[in-house]
């Protein structure tokens, strides 16, 4: 299904608010059924009569989406909270996390974490951090980079594991923003991620 569609689908649980739920019919045979849950935000689900089927919930918390393909693959936005143990890595020492900065995505093939939290250190400090946790939780280092007010880093295990860090400045809010993002292939002989506790 298109990504517009489930985007679409977002606003409109935003927007029902009711607790009812309605069934539409387009005239290919494509059904959305709208489960609302009052200020809680609702689900919504989206047939194509063909055995695709996918699901946006917005009705937990009602700070935070999840979105299921409904073919095993899962994505959840807002307020989720990522884990150390999850990024493969700690948290940058005294950062704190950003505002909805987690995004949890899990697929029959890969599952996906990030996490931004804010700092007043520079990325020189972030990347060096960066650069002894990787090698600490058994990342080789495969590319890093400082340029002004930017600074990444990166590092795999084995094929099938990822990690990155990335220090960016905002100008808005006049914080450095640390992203940091580890993905996991499904499937291969992936290890299960550690992290030293945070300071």
């Amino acid at each position: 299904m298109k990504k517009g569609f489930l985007l679409a689908g977002v606003a409109l649980i935003a927007l029902y608010g009711c607790k009812h739920e309605d069934t539409f019919t387009d005239a290919n045979g494509n059904k959305v059924t709208v489960d609302g849950n009052g200020a809680n935000g609702g689900k919504m689900t989206f047939d194509d009569g063909k055995g695709g089927k996918t699901t946006i919930d917005a009705s937990g918390d009602g700070k935070s989406v999840t979105i299921d393909d409904g073919k095993g693959g899962k994505s959840t936005m807002g307020a989720t909270t990522v884990t150390e143990a999850e990024l493969g890595v700690p948290y940058y020492p005294g950062s704190k996390a950003a505002d909805n900065g987690d995004l949890k995505m899990d697929s029959a093939d890969t599952s996906s974490y990030t996490s931004i939290h804010d700092t007043s250190d520079g990325p020189q400090k972030v990347v060096d951090f960066y650069k002894a946790e990787f090698e600490k939780a058994g990342f080789k280092v495969a590319g890093s980079m400082v340029s002004g007010e930017i600074g990444t880093i990166s590092g795999t295990k084995g094929e099938n594991e990822q990690v990155s860090a990335t220090c960016t400045h905002d100008k808005d809010k006049n914080v450095n923003k640390v992203m940091i993002s580890h993905t996991t292939k499904k499937g291969g002989a992936a290890s299960t991620p550690s992290a030293s506790p945070s300071p």
